[in-house]
């Protein structure tokens, strides 16, 4: 916002048209298809290294789903079967990030906050001296609560938090609670 606001001061005449990034979620309730659940979450989680403004960033499992261990062992299996690769490489699920993580974007990746622990941890990987720190195997981290880090900052990286909720009606609450996100 402040962003829009500093270009309408310079110019105010001119049309903007602007996309910015937010924490995006998605929601499972266990009367969900979780086959479809997990391939949705994984596809708008990673797509374009995770850096697409749509990108979901945080998943809230709601009642039993939070509980069970073959969706979390689903997740984690295609997460893990993720390709990282050049973004020319047809093979490639998810390229490289547009620069070299830093500040909010590399603590995403390298470092978990209180009560939370990697379910699938992001690995650098060395794919060639030109592109040095750009590539990152996708993460997922469980135990994310509101208030915290991932929760608060947009970060545009290969990383998803996983929230639980007792009810559908929690959920919302969750997600409206964490605000800013345009894609539920």
């Amino acid at each position: 916002m402040a962003t829009a606001e500093r270009f309408a001061a310079w110019r105010p005449a001119a049309k903007m048209q602007a996309l910015t990034a937010g924490r995006n979620t998605a929601i499972v309730a266990p009367s969900a298809d979780l086959d479809a659940a997990v391939s949705d979450i994984v596809a708008g989680a990673f797509a374009r290294a995770g850096q697409a403004a749509t990108a979901v960033s945080l998943v809230i499992l709601v009642g039993a789903v939070g509980r069970s261990t073959p969706f979390l062992d689903q997740l984690a299996d295609t997460v893990s079967s993720l390709r990282v690769g050049p973004a020319d490489d047809p093979l490639s699920d998810i390229g490289p990030l547009v620069e070299e993580p830093a500040g909010e974007v590399r603590r995403a990746l390298t470092v978990l906050g209180e009560g939370e622990r990697w379910l699938i941890e992001p690995r650098e990987l060395d794919l060639g001296a030109e592109t040095a720190g750009r590539f990152w195997s996708p993460g997922v981290r469980t135990g994310v609560t509101a208030g915290s880090h991932l929760t608060r900052a947009a970060v545009a990286a290969p990383v998803l938090g996983i929230l639980h909720a007792p009810t559908v009606t929690r959920a919302i609450e969750l997600q409206n609670a964490i605000g800013s996100g345009f894609v539920a």
